[in-house]
């Protein structure tokens, strides 16, 4: 009754199968070792690679970079000769400015406000 069961549990694989598949795991098992750690080396190599491929990428760009500013520096301070004190400030503060600033205007203490004595009326 056991024997039975456990032939109907087992029916797709009869007991040649089972030690085909016994012997397999027995040679393949080096051979999925070999495998997967093959496969892990190339996969961190080529990690390495492309982290590598892009720290040069990116050093050179940033080299490309600064050399194109220096140019740029280099072509404005020595070829256009721009100079920031160098402007020629030539205008012309000295306006003669013709107004008469000689009022008389005094300061009326009984009206509080300021007078000009030559613009008023005096009766005699």
């Amino acid at each position: 009754m056991r024997r039975a069961h456990f032939r109907k549990r087992n029916s797709l694989i009869g007991p040649r199968l089972r030690y085909d598949i016994r012997l397999m795991t027995l040679i393949v098992e080096p051979a999925v070792v070999v495998v997967v750690v093959v496969v892990v080396v190339v996969v961190v190599v080529v990690v390495v690679v492309v982290v590598v491929v892009v720290v040069v990428v990116v050093v050179v760009v940033v080299v490309v970079v600064v050399v194109v500013v220096v140019v740029v520096v280099v072509v404005i301070v020595v070829v256009v000769d721009y100079d920031y004190n160098d402007y020629d400030y030539d205008y012309d503060y000295d306006y003669d400015y013709d107004y008469d600033y000689d009022y008389d205007y005094d300061y009326d203490y009984d009206n509080n406000n300021w007078s000009n004595p030559s613009s008023s009326i005096e009766i005699f």
